[in-house]
């Protein structure tokens, strides 16, 4: 368990020029975090690969997950994250990020793809996102395979375009 802390959960940072920093986060339940559960923000031409697996990330005061920064990638399967400021959050175009069979259910947004006009495309698979102020928003691009369920926010309850299940 990783809680209470007053900034970020995790902070994932790395600096070295080059670098491709990959990092396994697996059955962890992280918490009541004064800002992100898990904020990505690597500097320079450093990347992050972040691989969420079978976790909880709940009720933190920003995001329970923000992928910032240049050219990172974030997958996040069999989990949830609830509760948050916003449930996924990925900002930038160049970078990218998959969800599959993840509850995203009862934050003020679920799953933000681009912030201030940045347009990087999310893709989601077998995931609820229900409950939220705002199901599925950001200025870039959200995409859906039909077996998801974005029903009952207060807005955004579509995928920007969706696929047949494979």
């Amino acid at each position: 368990t990783i809680q209470g802390f007053i900034n970020q959960g995790i902070d994932i940072a790395p600096s070295t020029a080059g670098l491709v920093q990959q990092v396994t986060v697996r059955g962890t339940d992280i918490r009541n975090n004064t800002l992100q559960g898990i904020l990505v923000v690597p500097s320079g031409t450093a990347t992050v690969s972040l691989a969420v697996h079978e976790s909880s990330i709940a009720n933190n005061g920003a995001a329970g997950i923000d992928i910032a920064g240049l050219n990172n990638s974030g997958s996040i399967q069999n989990s949830s994250l609830v509760g948050n400021l916003v449930g996924a959050q990925l900002e930038l175009t160049s970078s990218k990020m998959f969800l599959d069979g993840v509850l995203v259910a009862n934050n003020a947004t679920g799953i933000t793809s681009g912030i201030g006009g940045q347009t990087p495309v999310t893709r989601i698979t077998r995931c609820s996102v229900v409950n939220n102020g705002t199901g599925i928003g950001g200025t870039g691009t959200t995409v859906g395979f039909t077996s998801n369920t974005v029903i009952g926010n207060g807005a955004g309850n579509a995928v920007s375009s969706s696929s047949p299940s494979v």
